[in-house]
């Protein structure tokens, strides 16, 4: 029976014109929808190769210009070998290298978390122990002013205290004299009297010169003691300006394999590592 191919072999073999809608490259025929179902079926070609006949016909080497071509491997002889070609061993060892290089590349990461979590610790560490240097440095500071704060806390007081003594001392000579000056008055002879007021005019001048002695060594000004502060320590409020994180970056030692040469080769895999940097001044 002449009929278009491809057709289905099977039905072919039955003096049958059923076009093929599958090829299977095992039996190297081409196989209708009823034939298919049953060839699948078939413990023995249940495992064939079969795909659509449309595109088997794209395949190159069914293309009409091809047919003639020499030196040209037919597809089913490829086929029919496949699983025992050296492409299929170098597809599994290259799934192999793929495999070890995925395991070695999430060994790698998963390190370098690790890393991450311990430089973090690290770094807390020596924030910590910054944060101690500051507060000690501090706390001398705050003891040398004290110190300070008391010295001349004293040492005004002292200047005060020896002031009120002299004018306390002269103000009681001067009630001295007045009290004689009374008695004076009422007892005591002309020459008695002309005497103690000189001597009361004597107390007078030493007590005026004190008093101008108070006034031209500014003693009477008032002694105030304040705290200031430099410009230094204004920038105190940009402290974070000393301390940094700064992410870091380093080459891994991982090797990888390289299937163009299938050798093992160094990959740059960057490690991430944060570090902490302390500029300050002591």
């Amino acid at each position: 029976m002449a009929c278009n191919s491809p057709l289905c072999g099977i039905c072919d073999f039955k003096q049958k014109c059923v076009p093929s809608t599958a090829w299977c490259f095992e039996c190297n025929e081409g196989l209708c929808d009823e034939c298919k179902e049953h060839h699948i079926l078939n413990k023995a070609s249940k495992s064939h190769g079969i795909i659509p006949v449309n595109e088997f016909q794209k395949l190159p080497c069914l293309i009409g210009d091809h047919r003639n071509c020499q030196d040209l491997t037919d597809i089913n002889d490829v086929v029919c070998r496949i699983k025992s070609s050296n492409m299929m061993l170098e597809i599994e060892n290259s799934m192999r290298e793929v495999t070890a290089d995925l395991q070695r590349i999430q060994k790698n990461r998963a390190g370098n978390l690790l890393s991450l979590k311990l430089h973090r610790q690290t770094i807390k560490q020596e924030i910590q122990k910054a944060r101690q240097t500051v507060n000690n440095h501090f706390d001398r500071l705050g003891r040398t002013l004290l110190k300070e704060l008391h010295i001349i806390e004293n040492n005004e007081r002292k200047k005060i205290s020896k002031i009120l003594a002299s004018v306390e001392r002269k103000e009681k000579e001067i009630d001295e004299l007045q009290k004689s000056l009374v008695k004076i008055k009422q007892n005591a002879s002309n020459l008695q009297t002309y005497l103690i007021s000189k001597q009361i005019e004597h107390a007078l001048m030493e007590s005026e010169s004190l008093i101008k002695s108070i006034q031209n060594n500014n003693e009477l000004s008032d002694v105030i003691i304040s705290f200031q502060t430099n410009d230094m320590m204004k920038s105190l409020e940009n402290i974070s300006n000393f301390w940094k994180i700064v992410v870091q970056t380093s080459q891994s030692n991982i090797s990888l394999v390289d299937r163009k040469t299938n050798t093992q080769r160094p990959k740059l895999i960057l490690s991430l590592r944060a570090t902490l940097i302390i500029s300050m001044k002591r």
